[in-house]
């Protein structure tokens, strides 16, 4: 995972703002200063914000029926979001594993496991996905 999404993760603190404290040399992976928000941090790495040591948040699931006229957007675009009726902390994270169109409904998967989404809707991982399909008339 990138610095830069770690301290946001693990802290308050918005993107933007985890990279400013980068940049400003408030950070250490394993002791050493670092100032490049992009570089990977692995799980066995120790990492600080002016001494006090940080741990991200566990990754969030969610399962939701996303229901007829809503989009799977996290912003509104002509239609509202389904992210608009979660009443949880930092929904701007979350995102959803493939998608719904607007006159569709049905369960979604939603994360802010971005590796996760990435194996799980990449055709070439050969994850198998079944939809039930009910049509409004006959073919």
């Amino acid at each position: 995972m990138r610095l830069d999404k770690f301290v946001s993760k693990s802290t308050e603190y918005s993107k933007d703002e985890a990279i400013q404290l980068i940049h400003a040399g408030q950070l250490r992976v394993n002791g050493a200063a670092v100032m490049n928000e992009a570089i990977q941090v692995l799980e066995n790495n120790t990492i600080t914000l002016n001494g006090e040591c940080l741990q991200a948040r566990e990754f969030r699931y969610l399962l939701m029926h996303k229901s007829l006229g809503t989009t799977c957007s996290n912003v509104d675009e002509g239609y509202p979001s389904l992210f608009n009726s979660l009443q949880i902390e930092k929904v701007s994270e979350l995102y959803v594993a493939g998608r719904l169109d607007v006159d569709t409904n049905g369960l979604v998967l939603i994360t802010d496991d971005g590796r996760w989404i990435f194996d799980t809707i990449r055709p070439s991982n050969n994850c198998q996905k079944v939809y039930r399909v009910v049509l409004s008339r006959k073919l």
